[in-house]
């Protein structure tokens, strides 16, 4: 019977221990600061490196361009279009009803030696 006892007492104080730490987050962890209950080490990690972000340098011969979603649809009328690029300045080109004002453009620039990046149509 008083086996039974003890018994019933440690898994009070077991429960009692771990609900506690359900609660609140907390598991005893057995610290260089504990009862030495639950010696168990910690082990500290180590310090991750930091990643090293390297740009890759874009061609001295291309231009990026944002079309806008006018750019890609067939003109409705003539018109002119332009781009500035702050290694090559600026660059226009002329387009009719019904050609679409990218091409025009991309053709230009090409004639120019220059490639087009392109990016958007949104």
């Amino acid at each position: 019977m008083r086996a039974l006892r003890l018994l019933g007492i440690s898994v009070v104080a077991t429960a009692i221990i771990f609900g506690g730490a359900i609660v609140t987050g907390r598991v005893p962890t057995g610290t260089r600061h504990s009862s030495g209950l639950f010696p168990m080490p910690i082990a500290e990690s180590a310090p991750q490196p930091t990643p090293v972000i390297t740009p890759v340098p874009q061609p001295t011969n291309v231009v990026g361009i944002r079309w806008r979603t006018i750019d890609l649809a067939p003109a409705a009328a003539a018109g002119r279009i332009c781009v500035t690029d702050s290694q090559h300045g600026r660059t226009c080109a002329s387009y009719v009803a019904g050609e679409r004002p990218a091409d025009t453009l991309s053709r230009e620039l090409a004639a120019r030696g220059l490639q087009v990046e392109s990016e958007g149509g949104g």
